[in-house]
């Protein structure tokens, strides 16, 4: 299992070689440490390969876990924010982020961004760290100053404006 810490970047909890949990730092902590100068605030481990990291003003970050390589997607990239409190997937292999400016909907395969705001119906465009969860039905609930909006991404219309990124 994968989980941040404050200013330690990311550490693994394992087993030692007689069965007993221990944590260790991750080898390539110094590339993330790098990339992202703030708090990591969500994980979202999408294969064995692949670590999402949404940051409190760095953006989201993409973690290759074998090579320790850090892409960073940011506001220049169509991101709302650089503040990123909660990243979830859908069942098309989108990721849903929560941050200070609206919902992002990022599309993986071809990198780019839909945002949603007030404007779409949030009751706020200002999300909470670890406000977040994936209900077992498909449902998304992301949780704000204004409490909470849950939406099935599957139910949405599909937005017209979308930022691409380079």
């Amino acid at each position: 299992y994968y989980f941040a810490t404050g200013v330690g970047g990311i550490n693994i909890l394992t087993l030692d070689k007689n069965g007993k949990e221990q944590i260790v730092p991750y080898p390539m902590n110094k590339a993330i440490l790098k990339a992202s100068r703030d708090v990591i605030s969500s994980i979202y481990q999408e294969n064995e390969t692949t670590l999402w990291l949404g940051t409190s003003g760095s953006g989201l970050l993409k973690l290759n876990l074998k090579t320790g390589m850090v892409i960073a997607y940011t506001r220049k990239q169509g991101l709302p924010n650089n503040f990123v409190y909660g990243i979830l997937p859908d069942e098309r292999g989108n990721l849903w982020l929560s941050t200070n400016k609206g919902l992002c909907r990022f599309n993986v395969t071809q990198e780019y961004c839909t945002n949603y705001s007030e404007v779409n119906g949030l009751m706020s465009n200002e999300f909470n760290t670890g406000a977040y969860l994936l209900s077992g039905t498909g449902e998304m609930y992301f949780g704000g100053i204004e409490g909470y909006n849950f939406f099935n991404p599957e139910n949405l219309q599909e937005l017209k404006e979308k930022v691409y990124v380079n």
